[in-house]
């Protein structure tokens, strides 16, 4: 929703006529949803659709039953309201569905956006092996259809650049239709939150996933003797957290981190201006992912602290970046050194205001109004 909202935003203020479609509003709830279903405002119009088979529930698979409702909405939008392309921004990726179906009603320019991978994740191989009828009839779908969505579209931009030379390396054929567009931050999200706080404070907004008691354990060691150090986390109760819990009263350290429940985007900034550091823990299993916490720490010049693997999508966006640092998730030495030597340093700022400016959405909306325009000529 956060990706949909703000490219309809800053479109919209340069000067293209956004028509947004979407689910209508009970298929929307949480609080972030309503925030960003306030953004979407800023559209020419906003066109809603009901889903079939409103009662019944697929998890992740939902999108699914948007995707009857989508072919004849979109085909009428763009013939009444005379577009010139469509952007259509999907996770999960059911509703790409209808792209070689629309294709044949318009001729306008088609660009597909993949947030995440789809047959190239690991969750596409585990359903592949599945006990489940439904994840095996999805994954069987989905390998069928990507291929031609794929080859379908205009052009397709994709969240990392490693996600981009998957897909390339994937489909050399129509490698030259991938683009990197990554996630970004509204600067006017950011303003009026200075604080100041006492303590050396890290800061994770975010899941705890597997393999991450190496870090932990590289903190405990950093963290003895020291009273004014705090881990802070952010996010909803599951059994990682639980588990992680466990993990830091095993290593003695719970008077280290403050475990705190999901919390509004405006309080989790708040915390941001009163760390030192912003910590990031990549998904183990996939190395094209970048968390969008990640920009939220470049709104606010945080310096960043990541975990991943040297060939992980984190590290080439962060190299440019004096104020970063990145520690392989096994290397429990080196997390620990790191520490000290962030602890040591205190950076003020992650660094290079130019190079932050270029992940601003309304940067990265001139990207994609230049790709739009691009695929009209």
């Amino acid at each position: 929703m956060f990706r949909a909202a703000k490219f309809t935003k800053y479109l919209s203020r340069l000067g293209a006529e956004v028509h947004v479609l979407t689910v209508e509003r009970q298929y929307q709830p949480g609080p972030d949803n309503e925030e960003y279903a306030a953004v979407l405002e800023t559209a020419e119009e906003i066109h809603r659709t009901g889903i079939i088979l409103d009662w019944l529930s697929l998890g992740e698979k939902d999108g699914f039953r948007w995707t009857p409702k989508l072919t004849p909405a979109i085909t009428r939008i763009v013939h009444k309201n005379n577009i010139d392309a469509i952007f259509h921004t999907a996770w999960p990726f059911l509703p790409l569905l209808n792209v070689p179906l629309v294709k044949s009603f318009v001729e306008v320019p088609y660009i597909v956006d993949f947030r995440d991978p789809w047959t190239l994740s690991q969750y596409y191989e585990q359903r592949q092996s599945s006990k489940s009828l439904l994840d095996r009839g999805w994954a069987a779908l989905s390998r069928h259809c990507e291929p031609r969505i794929l080859r379908a579209a205009d052009a397709v931009t994709v969240s990392s650049s490693n996600l981009r030379c998957a897909y390339e390396s994937s489909f050399p054929e129509i490698q030259t239709e991938f683009k990197t567009l990554t996630n970004g931050f509204d600067p006017e999200d950011y303003h009026g939150n200075v604080v100041e706080a006492d303590g050396f404070r890290i800061i994770y907004p975010g899941k705890f996933r597997n393999d991450v008691e190496p870090f932990f354990e590289g903190f405990a060691k950093f963290a003895a003797n020291k009273p004014d150090v705090k881990l802070i986390h952010y996010g909803k109760a599951d059994s990682h957290r639980e588990r992680v819990k466990d993990l830091t009263s095993q290593l003695g350290i719970s008077d280290k981190v403050e475990f705190n429940g999901y919390a509004a985007k405006h309080q989790i900034i708040r915390e941001l201006n009163a760390a030192n550091i912003g910590l990031v823990l990549t998904r183990p299993e996939d190395r094209t992912h970048i968390p969008i916490k990640v920009f939220d720490y470049f709104a606010c010049d945080l310096p960043v602290l990541a975990i991943d693997s040297e060939d992980g999508a984190i590290s080439s966006l962060l190299e440019d970046f004096p104020g970063a640092r990145l520690c392989h998730r096994s290397d429990v030495s080196d997390i620990t050194h790191t520490l000290e030597s962030l602890y040591n340093m205190r950076p003020e700022s992650l660094g290079d205001d130019a190079k932050r400016s270029e992940y601003s959405v309304k940067a990265l909306a001139t990207e994609l109004l230049s790709l739009l325009e691009q695929t009209t000529q």
